[in-house]
């Protein structure tokens, strides 16, 4: 841990580069070594972070115990592997899919872990929720993994319903622009997989306040 009490940097670190390093290789014009050189340094980045072990708490995790970070790690993760899954040998995706079920679905309460997804109204709601939600949404299809992630989809949909309240009745939002502009970031990208994964995002967007979030 970054300061004995944190992964948060690293962990955006690594969904910096991971999300920069998708969009270079959907979007670049490279030639074959150029792409194999930056597919080849995302797998060396997934790979240490499939197999991240917390020296401070001798175990293999994203520290939940801090849950913006493995929120922020999980986010990272699943769009790297969701942006480039056809690219991912079957040994590659199954390691990605089982870190992403072990180190960060299976640490919520959900599931048995520690986290509340329903358990806050801040910042942390958005955060939590979207990193999560997106990283369940990137296995659904991974059927040793999907009657948990229905479980998990559930909780945080109800969890994101309450938290969106804060937004009510105008758009404003009590812990001022920052942590707007992080937790509603989140929300965002959670609403966009939803769209994308489902064909809806279950009215969330209509959430009162929500839409004029912006304008305010």
């Amino acid at each position: 841990l970054t300061d004995g009490q944190r992964l948060l940097s690293i962990s955006r670190d690594v969904m910096d580069k991971l999300i920069a390093w998708s969009l270079l290789y959907r979007l670049g014009d490279y030639d074959e070594a150029g792409k194999t050189a930056i597919f080849n340094r995302m797998w060396a980045e997934l790979h240490a972070v499939c197999n991240f072990y917390d020296e401070t708490n001798k175990k293999y995790s994203w520290h939940p115990e801090h849950f913006l970070d493995t929120a922020e790690m999980a986010l990272g993760v699943a769009l790297a592997y969701d942006w480039l899954y056809d690219e991912w040998t079957s040994a590659q995706r199954a390691e990605i899919e089982k870190a992403i079920y072990e180190l960060a679905l299976k640490q919520t309460s959900a599931l048995g872990g520690t986290y509340n997804l329903a358990g806050a109204t801040n910042n942390w709601n958005g955060v939590c929720n979207g990193g999560i939600m997106t990283a369940a949404l990137a296995i659904a299809n991974v059927e040793a993994y999907q009657k948990d992630v229905i479980t998990v989809l559930g909780t945080s949909i109800k969890a994101v319903e309450k938290g969106m309240w804060v937004y009510a009745p105008d758009g404003g939002y009590e812990e001022g622009p920052g942590y707007w502009g992080y937790g509603t970031t989140y929300l965002h990208s959670f609403m966009s997989a939803l769209d994308k994964a489902c064909g809806t995002n279950y009215g969330l967007f209509e959430s009162p306040g929500f839409a004029a979030s912006a304008y305010f």
